[in-house]
């Protein structure tokens, strides 16, 4: 059904729900910091609004109408939070403005009739963003001014709001249109008499978008099937927030609050997680050569799918003795133990600090370096510093290799364990980078590996089963219990019925 932003608040009191991720259309463009992200859509929404250019359709927008206070019927947008945040912005920019006088200053505020609808949208994701939209429609700010300058040094604006993503993002929108040079009483008529900006409308709770008990295919903004781990999303959602997990009742820390842990998955996966697997794609775009994928979406999602995956895999096949590889079946299940979702947590954490540059951006060539710093790849050379040898020709990074398994790439079953295990070094001693004690432990855990080997006729081959994980993690867990390996080595290790050899144990207690 076509819509205006008007219409629907007109109809519904539009709530932005917390498990929705911040505002990310007004962010600053990594590569040109004069722009923000979504500089193109807003310069052309202005130029359907000033020319004579025709109607601008913005997609699907669906969610579901609920009931509010009183009478009011409230709309939760599953898709299409960005575009409606964005024309609330607009709105509230062009709409004609009723002036007062305070202490000699000529200030402005949005007329009552606007401020009705206006009132009618709302952030539940931080109070901070709840709270700036309403100030905003309903003070006063000084006229002639730079809107991002009036604002900020407005009485009623907290200086803390500025810690807010979303309150960040809709203070640089507001400049981008506010820089623009155009007319301004003409872009609020076409704009609000003439509907030039619209939407298709979908209420999925309908008796027109009826939806049975099981998961529905869910759509993006084109309109299009979403892919795999878009619905996998949607899964993994219900199994954090399942009764039946060990964390029910918990909490998790985030940004000086504590949430659930679905609502921490759902935050860091539309934000600071996407961020890092995106740009892990834009540089292996950049160092093939290639123009950005159309489909990058779908190279997104399999990465995600394929960490996921791996984690889950390692996880199960440490406390699952005896299975067979083909008994783990994607089997996310897992992840309802506390010990499993944390670490998974934990991980992917880890690895956008460590790909977080200086300037709090990210630098996926860090991740790069950080795994050289560890591991020396083929034999050693000029480039040796203490480093692991991994025997490899194709790369040291075993977070690439985990990625891109399958697109040409195999991630070993040595490379899974050396890598689940450093990981396991890394949170357990809040780790960023490597140092001298990490590469020993590492060291020790390749060496015990690379003795779980068969013997042919000509030579040995690696014998290395992932679902025998649990019999390894006995040996690695101990090894994990101080920071410098030799020393746990120096004393007892619980050695019974593991496939690592005995030589090959004392060999390293030999070295400590």
């Amino acid at each position: 059904m076509n819509y205006t932003l008007v219409k629907l608040q007109n109809e519904y009191k539009i709530i932005i729900p917390q498990i929705q991720r911040d505002y990310a259309q007004g962010r600053k463009d990594l590569n040109n910091k004069n722009k923000i992200k979504s500089y193109d859509f807003i310069i052309k929404i202005i130029e359907v609004l000033t020319t004579d250019k025709p109607v601008m359709n913005l997609y699907f927008i669906y969610g579901y109408t609920k009931k509010a206070e009183k009478d009011q019927l409230a709309f939760i947008p599953l898709d299409g939070q960005q575009r409606l945040t964005t024309l609330w912005l607009l709105h509230w920019y062009l709409s004609p403005k009723k002036e007062i006088e305070q202490s000699g200053l000529k200030m402005m505020s949005a007329t009552d009739d606007v401020r009705i609808w206006l009132n009618k949208f709302t952030y539940e994701t931080r109070n901070s963003s709840k709270r700036f939209c309403e100030k905003l429609i309903d003070e006063y700010l000084p006229y002639d001014e730079k809107i991002i300058t009036a604002i900020k040094d407005a009485n009623w604006f907290m200086t803390s709001w500025l810690n807010d993503p979303t309150v960040v993002s809709m203070l640089n929108m507001l400049d981008t249109i506010q820089n623009q040079c155009f007319d301004k009483e003409k872009a609020w008529t076409n704009l609000v008499e003439n509907q030039k900006i619209t939407f298709d409308y979908i209420d999925i709770k309908s008796d027109e978008f009826k939806l049975k008990d099981e998961l529905y295919i869910k759509m993006n903004s084109r309109g299009k099937p979403l892919t795999l781990f878009e619905n996998f999303k949607a899964y993994f959602s219900e199994i954090l927030s399942a009764k039946n997990t060990d964390y029910e009742n918990e909490k998790l820390a985030y940004e000086g609050t504590e949430i659930t842990y679905q609502k921490y998955f759902a935050f860091k996966i539309d934000s600071v997680w996407t961020d890092l697997f995106w740009n892990f794609l834009m540089l292996k775009y950049k160092n093939e050569n290639n123009n950005i994928n159309n489909d990058i979406n779908k190279d997104i999602s399999t990465c995600f799918m394929n960490y996921f995956t791996y984690i889950a895999q390692m996880c199960f096949f440490k406390v699952n003795i005896g299975k067979n590889v083909s008994d783990f079946k994607n089997d996310f299940e897992i992840f309802k133990k506390k010990e499993n979702v944390i670490f998974l947590f934990k991980t992917l954490d880890l690895l956008h600090k460590i790909s977080t540059s200086e300037t709090n951006h990210i630098d996926i060539e860090k991740i790069n370096i950080f795994f050289e710093n560890i591991f020396q790849k083929d034999m050693i050379n000029e480039s040796y510093r203490g480093q692991v040898t991994l025997f490899e020709e194709k790369g040291v990074n075993l977070f690439e290799k985990c990625l891109l398994e399958g697109d040409g790439v195999r991630f070993e079953h040595q490379h899974r364990i050396i890598f689940y295990c450093l990981m396991s070094y890394l949170i357990k001693y809040n780790l960023q980078k490597s140092n001298e004690e990490l590469r020993y432990y590492l060291r020790v855990v390749r060496n015990l590996l690379l003795a779980v080997r068969y013997r042919t006729e000509t030579n040995y081959n690696s014998d290395i089963r992932i679902n025998a994980f649990d019999n390894y993690w006995k040996i690695f867990k101990q090894l994990l219990e101080t920071p410098n390996v030799y020393d746990r080595l120096l004393n007892v290790i619980d050695s019974k019925e593991i496939l690592i050899t005995e030589k090959a144990l004392n060999n390293e207690k030999e070295k400590a």
